[in-house]
């Protein structure tokens, strides 16, 4: 069996595809602007734990902010992972005008 990071790292995407696109449509239609990412932010923290991630919420000072962590050893490697949306954008698909402002 081939363990080379090019061959496992495809084979895993393709065999949780469905996951991970049910987790980002998820996120999509919730949008939630900085700071804010409670719903987001327990999701994936979930899903990564569901996975076997060992999580840490609430880190350096952010409730929305969390460490996920799997294995020991080398390779170590780091996501950062952005997905607040930002106020006055538009959710909609292919849309890049801004939303008139309401307030």
């Amino acid at each position: 069996m081939n363990f080379a990071p090019e061959t496992l790292i495809p084979a895993f995407l393709q065999q949780h595809q469905a996951r991970f696109s049910a987790l980002s449509d998820a996120i999509w239609a919730t949008p939630e602007t900085r700071f804010c990412e409670t719903r987001s932010s327990a999701r994936l923290a979930d899903t990564l734990e569901q996975a076997g991630f060992a999580v840490t919420r609430g880190v350096g000072g952010m409730a929305t902010a969390f460490i996920a962590s799997v294995g020991s050893g080398s390779p170590i490697l780091a996501i950062l992972g952005e997905f607040d949306t930002l106020a006055g954008m538009s959710q909609q698909a292919g849309g890049a005008e801004p939303l008139a402002h309401k307030g």
